[in-house]
């Protein structure tokens, strides 16, 4: 039987991110689950049953690159040898319309849903590289890249652009065999809609579908 391998999780303390952690851990897999106040928001009854293979780990992904390098070292030392697949899952939807969103909206919603991954990217690679082990960076993105929605213009920018960098970085990553994907999701029921802080709007919630795309994938084109 191969030896398990090592996941950390990003935004794991509800929906897609939760669900992962629970279909890892079922396979009898290592996952580093993080997010914010990850220890009262995370199911205490999964940390009870998992105590070998399962650490929670707080993490907020709109931290600043230092802060998330020192979260970077002490994740790769919570299992031996280091961890084989960073997911990036976090990330934050609203509806607005466009000419009522505030600079600290759109700034939010890019924080998290690009800056923040792209930062937590930069933290792993140099552990990554110097591992010299084929290792994994996964994204959850969006099918809004090319099917977006009104009111939802931020928000699908901020993962259009997501999925871009990810193209881009599957080709730079390539030589390092270090593998790039993007999970790019249709409507999913999860509380993703719901604020990071009060002042923004949730979303209702679309019905449920499910869609990923490899990053060497062609995108479709909606039709007029």
């Amino acid at each position: 039987m191969s030896s398990p391998k090592t996941y950390l999780i990003t935004g794991t303390t509800s929906g897609i991110g939760l669900a992962l952690v629970q279909q890892l851990l079922s396979q009898s897999q290592n996952v580093i689950a993080t997010g914010r106040n990850i220890v009262s928001r995370f199911p205490s009854d999964l940390v009870t049953s998992h105590p070998d293979n399962l650490k929670l780990l707080e993490l907020d992904i709109a931290s600043p690159l230092p802060h998330l390098q020192s979260i970077a070292a002490q994740a790769w030392d919570l299992f031996p040898g280091g961890i084989d697949v960073l997911f990036n899952n976090a990330g934050m939807s609203a509806m607005k319309p466009f000419e009522e969103a505030s600079e600290e909206y759109i700034s939010q919603i890019y924080t998290v849903n690009l800056f923040g991954p792209m930062r937590l990217t930069q933290a792993f690679l140099p552990l990554f590289r110097n591992n010299r082990k084929g290792v994994t960076i996964a994204f959850t993105s969006s099918s809004s890249t090319y099917t977006p929605l009104p009111f939802m213009s931020h928000y699908s920018a901020s993962k259009s652009a997501l999925s871009t960098t990810i193209t881009s970085l599957a080709k730079e990553l390539l030589p390092f065999h270090i593998s790039v994907l993007a999970f790019e999701c249709g409507g999913t029921v999860t509380n993703l809609g719901q604020p990071r802080q009060s002042s923004l709007s949730p979303s209702p919630s679309p019905p449920p579908s499910y869609h990923h795309h490899h990053h060497h994938k062609k995108h479709p084109t909606p039709k007029e």
